[in-house]
């Protein structure tokens, strides 16, 4: 069966895909291969039965799932017609490739991909890599710090440029990660850090988009609250460094200002 570019209809063949429980778990890895290559042209993958699936391909076949996404960024980089080549579901969906018995090598292999491909599929890389390390999960972290830790300047900037997807609670929740990542941005100059800082503060700037975007009146949109709440307390840890308290102040600072922006909205729009 061909699912063509319909949504729709491979929303349909996930669903009847999903319910074979006995036959699902049975499938070696070239099976799986064969099933995700028939969402290749689908337009988008936002759909809640198509979640569950590549939730479960994820653990039948990681490496799969991640050739069937990196051949969608491929050819979106050539569509003309309205295509999304990755799916908006949240990373932990995709817990199966913790398992996968080479996932530190499979990250690796996409975290180099950014380096190599040209900028409109490249573009995509941080997205996939969120995707494929379940939200910077441990493993994830620990492929970047070989590029924090031995790949130069251009190493620190690569690095940080796929965080630039990163949730907000990811900021709040491993400082220990982000204070060797301001660490190394500081040893190699002013100019590196306010780079690093600013990439990671776009965190923040994305996440105030979308509590625009999502409508909410009368109150500030939870996530800046939280930030501003979690920012100040790491802004005043004597366990975190320097230049990490002045990140987290500065964090601080634009969760504010972003909370202060949306409540002036609010008047606006109440009156």
């Amino acid at each position: 069966m061909e699912l063509g570019r319909s949504a729709e209809v491979a929303d349909r063949f996930a669903d009847t895909f999903v319910a074979w429980h006995p036959v699902r778990d049975a499938l070696s890895p070239s099976v799986w291969d064969a099933l995700l290559e028939k969402l290749i042209p689908v337009e988008h993958l936002d759909t809640a039965s198509v979640y569950q699936l590549l939730g479960l391909a994820s653990r039948g076949s990681p490496r799969g799932v991640v050739r069937m996404l990196r051949a969608r960024i491929r050819r979106a980089a050539g569509e003309t017609s309205p295509y999304q080549p990755l799916p908006s579901v949240r990373p932990e969906a995709l817990v199966g490739f913790l398992a996968a018995p080479d996932h530190e090598q499979m990250l690796r292999e996409i975290r180099d991909a950014f380096l190599q491909l040209p900028p409109p599929e490249a573009s995509w890389i941080p997205w996939l890599y969120s995707l494929a390390s379940a939200g910077y999960g441990d493993t994830g972290l620990r492929v970047l710090r070989q590029w924090i830790d031995g790949g130069g300047v251009r190493g620190v900037l690569a690095a940080c440029e796929l965080l630039r997807v990163a949730r907000p609670e990811f900021l709040l929740e491993r400082a220990d990660f982000i204070q060797i990542l301001l660490a190394r941005a500081n040893a190699a100059g002013l100019d590196v850090l306010e780079t690093v800082q600013t990439t990671l503060y776009d965190v923040v700037r994305r996440v105030a988009t979308e509590g625009s975007e999502a409508g909410i009146v009368g109150s500030p949109w939870p996530p800046l609250v939280q930030i501003q709440e979690k920012g100040r307390a790491l802004s005043e840890d004597p366990g975190l460094s320097r230049v990490a308290r002045e990140f987290y102040r500065g964090l601080t600072r634009l969760a504010e200002e972003r909370i202060t922006d949306a409540r002036g909205s609010d008047e606006e729009r109440l009156l």
